[in-house]
């Protein structure tokens, strides 16, 4: 996948084309002197060297939120807190139907 995005940046930057008044940008600038694959083969190396934890777990987020913002929320407080929000924003429009047809009567058959 690498790869390709490099040949892709590759086969754009020849398909541009500068007149007088427009400049290359420094991608472009950088692209030009970097061999096609040498970003990629660096990548490649990264990969095997990046292999730890990725991301928060959720007690450094809970320590986050509690240290630098001063929040007394943890990680569940805020999980709880968002699917009650989007649970709430879900029967909304229901609640409100049924408000609207209350004074309809039921139907005979």
């Amino acid at each position: 996948m690498i790869q390709m995005q490099q040949q892709d940046l590759v086969d754009i930057t020849a398909q541009i084309e500068y007149d007088h008044l427009s400049k290359p940008n420094k991608i472009h600038q950088r692209s030009d002197t970097v061999l096609p694959g040498q970003f990629s083969a660096w990548l490649q190396q990264q990969v095997q060297v990046k292999l730890g934890l990725r991301g928060l777990g959720i007690e450094q987020y809970s320590w986050y939120q509690k240290h630098v913002h001063l929040l007394s929320m943890t990680w569940q407080d805020e999980e709880r807190f968002c699917f009650r929000r989007e649970l709430d924003r879900a029967w909304f429009p229901s609640l409100k139907f049924r408000q609207k047809q209350r004074n309809i009567g039921l139907l005979s058959v």
